[in-house]
């Protein structure tokens, strides 16, 4: 029952893994697209690899730099590279919330089969025990029936002896009686 119980909470435990990672790749391919039209607004001569580029670089300062300067629309634009750096900075923070709820979750994976591995082995524990003791219970009854009938062998041996005694004191008192009083 046990088993039963730990195999179906490690499939749901896996189930939530899963669906917490479709929706951490869900979040990231919308930020990416965020990105990438804030991007456009900047620079819209943009090739996908210069936006690729932008998105693998670090350095989120320097990214509309060059276009704010060059932007007839520098209002705009700056408004854009706030909204931009912004979003950037949360992407990067919820990132690695992400990654250390993704690494908590699988920390906690482990220690859940760790456990079923426990639980496996005290419930094996506890059956080998149970059999021990039906084999013990079995050897005590047989060492209560052998105690029973050897008390019984022994109270048959005294009533022997003692008849035999009082035969031989019986034959002893009529030969010796008859001898005395002659």
């Amino acid at each position: 029952m046990r088993r039963n119980l730990h195999s179906a909470l490690t499939r749901k435990f896996m189930g939530t893994l899963t669906d917490y990672q479709n929706a951490q790749k869900r979040n990231r391919d919308a930020s990416r697209d965020r990105f990438v039209r804030q991007y456009k607004i900047v620079n819209p001569n943009a090739s996908p690899e210069e936006i690729d580029a932008k998105l693998q670089g670090s350095g989120s300062g320097q990214l509309f730099s060059n276009q704010l300067l060059e932007s007839t629309r520098s209002q705009r634009a700056k408004i854009a590279l706030q909204q931009v750096e912004e979003r950037h900075k949360e992407v990067e923070r919820l990132g690695q919330s992400i990654v250390q709820v993704n690494q908590l979750f699988l920390d906690l994976q482990r220690m859940v089969d760790q456990q079923g591995e426990t639980l496996d082995r005290i419930e094996d524990n506890v059956n080998s025990a149970a059999v021990q003791l039906e084999q013990g219970n079995t050897h005590l009854e047989k060492a209560v029936d052998s105690a029973r009938a050897a008390r019984r062998k022994r109270w048959c041996l005294f009533i022997l002896f003692m008849i035999i005694l009082i035969v031989v004191i019986v034959v002893i008192l009529i030969n010796v009686l008859p001898k005395t009083t002659k």
